[in-house]
């Protein structure tokens, strides 16, 4: 599968060009005269392919949890360059870059998210779409999953395509303020409410 991968959920903005068993990253490196928008567009330019972005299989997004106005500006732009390249996109959580493909069993994943703590997850890699099974915002954790470039090209042909219409943020409060989503809106089976 040939999927863009736009990662503004990360610590360090990020797109990506999935092809085979590879991922061919640029990072932005934001500074205060550039705007997202610019960044991104420059990331683009450099990883467009000769074909044209119709030689795409799809468009994959980080929709979080991560910083509120990169997941936003993430968002808008897959759901742009979706609908003008008539893609369907992948809905991807930060989580899902950090499992290991290999195991088919429930795995514990956590990074820091900013001020608000670290954000941990079960994210089950034997059921179908790689579904979240719980998740919390904690103030401490033990150490940072690392991401993985072999876990995004397994999502992208596990987690279930949509259409740009439907991405949503996935946004985390404590556990105590009310539910943790998924990209669609609906409580995370096993997160408080």
């Amino acid at each position: 599968m040939r999927a863009l991968v736009i990662d503004f959920a990360s610590a360090v903005p990020r797109c990506g060009l999935v092809s085979a068993d590879a991922v061919r990253w640029i990072e932005l490196e934001p500074n205060p005269e550039d705007a997202r928008g610019r960044l991104l567009y420059q990331a683009l330019e450099r990883l467009a392919p000769e074909e044209g972005w119709r030689a795409l299989d799809a468009l994959a997004c980080v929709t979080g949890p991560g910083p509120m106005t990169g997941v936003r500006v993430g968002i808008a732009a897959t759901i742009g360059l979706a609908r003008g390249a008539r893609l369907p996109v992948v809905p991807l959580t930060a989580w899902h870059l950090r499992v290991d493909p290999s195991i088919r069993d429930e795995q514990e994943v956590q990074f820091p998210i900013g001020r608000a703590g670290w954000s941990w997850a079960l994210v089950d890699t034997g059921a179908p779409g790689w579904p979240i099974r719980a998740s919390r915002v904690d103030r401490a954790a033990d150490e940072e999953t690392p991401l993985r470039d072999d876990a995004l090209i397994a999502a992208l042909q596990t987690v279930a395509r949509i259409d740009a219409a439907d991405l949503r943020p996935v946004y985390l409060r404590p556990a105590s303020v009310d539910p943790q989503f998924d990209v669609f809106g609906r409580p995370l089976a096993g997160a408080a409410t």
